[in-house]
């Protein structure tokens, strides 16, 4: 609950004072990304307007404090919210769709809660995110055979994503820090 009120605390201290109405999610007129992450090896996403797309190894930063590995779970949001701090300057007044191969992901966006604190911390970070620039977002399962190219960028699976995806920008957008992704 305390985690909670500090999130309120540093929104009401950005807000501007307003909110606009977003239009329902559709392919056709929403922002999408696909995103996903590789237990052993990282996770990445794929903005379908822009072509841009990132990818990182997991961090030996990242630790979960009841678990020996990260969650699925943990690891499928991660990446969702590292795009919302990449791209959410772009989604101003705007609905975002995270295309996710996780059922149980895409569960704890949607509702916004989870029992795990450190999936908490994720939820937190991607509600702040998007309350100060002001965007909405969904989850939306993706069967994986649908989610080539996150799932090559998660798995550094270059040569596949470029055949999936050849019009895309050459570099990636470089991830930010974990400290920067976990909201505490």
């Amino acid at each position: 609950m305390r985690a909670d009120l500090a999130m309120w605390r540093i929104i009401l201290q950005r807000w501007n004072g307003t909110s606009f109405l977003t239009q329902e999610p559709s392919l056709e007129t929403s922002e999408v990304l696909a995103t996903d992450a590789s237990g052993s090896k990282g996770f990445g996403g794929f903005y379908f307007k822009t072509k841009q797309w990132f990818q990182s190894h997991w961090s030996k930063d990242i630790k979960l404090p009841d678990e020996k590995a990260l969650s699925i779970a943990f690891q499928e949001i991660y990446p969702i919210v590292v795009a919302s701090l990449l791209f959410g300057e772009r989604w101003q007044r705007r609905k975002v769709l995270f295309l996710c191969d996780n059922s149980a992901a895409v569960y704890i966006i949607n509702k916004g809660y989870s029992k795990c604190s450190k999936i908490m911390q994720l939820i937190r970070r991607l509600v702040l995110t998007a309350t100060v620039k002001g965007f909405d977002y969904e989850a939306q399962h993706l069967s994986g055979v649908h989610n080539e190219s996150a799932d090559a960028l998660s798995r550094f699976q270059m040569d596949r994503f470029r055949h999936l995806q050849p019009d895309s920008k050459d570099l990636p957008v470089p991830c930010p820090p974990p400290h920067q992704v976990l909201l505490r």
